[in-house]
């Protein structure tokens, strides 16, 4: 799949649900992700987000830390 848009270097994705769908379709397209947590709900979804090492672009998951505890004590600190 080419990239309708070639300025876009990167996506985020930051949805509920369909993670690997989406993961999958900016792999294609050659776009780098940043994702916020988690990559698949389901282990099939999982293996079928493996599409970003195929297509060679860059994969960060963002996992939210701003409800633990110790984060807290550190912000109000």
């Amino acid at each position: 799949m080419k990239s309708r848009k070639p300025a876009i270097d990167a996506v985020l994705i930051c949805s509920l649900r369909y993670h690997a769908e989406l993961i999958v379709k900016a792999a294609e397209a050659g776009k780098h992700i940043f994702l916020r947590e988690a990559i698949a709900l389901s282990w099939q979804d999982r293996c079928r987000a493996r599409a970003v090492e195929a297509a060679g672009v860059q994969l960060q998951i963002g996992f939210n830390r701003r409800f633990d505890a110790n984060f807290v004590r550190v912000r109000h600190a």
